[in-house]
């Protein structure tokens, strides 16, 4: 069995980093409170999973005019900007997936992007997928703290006819700073 080595971003700076490793003795603490020489050979040898805060991250579906593939990233801001409500130019716009006519798109701002780049070079770990935290829990189940509550949940109805509705769209409760984005309640 791989091990993955877990590790799970605050909400506000203020807050500690997690990690988690699965293995068959799960291991757990606060970033980086185990030896260096074990956590330097774990970010060699385990997969790595950053889990960001998911009030950060939106997802979206736009649908496409008739333009060439290549250039849909180019063109994802502006079909999103009424939407979206922000400045566009501060925000980062991740394609997820494109069927035909339709894109479904992860927003995310740019500020985030450069924290989660800094936090990762700092730290000496150069591969990483990174995700939102809802999805580090199974369908149907829930996780909480002091300051937050997150449901994983199969099915989702959106409360506009943009935001997207896909397996484990995640409800939020509680307080937190920052953008919190609008998801199925």
């Amino acid at each position: 069995m791989s091990s993955i080595l877990e590790i799970f971003f605050p909400l506000c700076d203020s807050d500690t980093v997690r990690w988690q490793r699965r293995t068959p003795d799960v291991e757990h603490g606060i970033w980086p409170d185990v030896a260096d020489e074990r956590l330097q050979q774990w970010l060699q040898t385990d997969a790595i999973r950053l889990y960001i805060p998911g009030e950060w991250i939106s997802v979206w579906q736009v649908e496409l005019p008739d333009v060439a593939r290549k250039q849909i990233p180019t063109i994802l801001p502006a079909l999103l900007e009424e939407e979206l409500n922000q400045d566009i130019d501060e925000l980062h716009f991740a394609p997820l997936k494109i069927d035909q006519q339709l894109a479904t798109v992860a927003v995310i701002h740019q500020q985030h992007m450069r924290n989660i780049a800094q936090w990762l070079q700092a730290n000496g770990i150069t591969r990483a997928t990174v995700a939102p935290d809802w999805m580090s829990i199974p369908c149907g189940y829930m996780a909480g703290d002091a300051q937050r509550v997150i449901c994983r949940i199969d099915e989702c109805r959106p409360r506009s006819s943009q935001q997207v509705p896909f397996r484990g769209m995640e409800r939020r409760a509680g307080a937190g700073s920052g953008h919190v984005p609008r998801t199925a309640q």
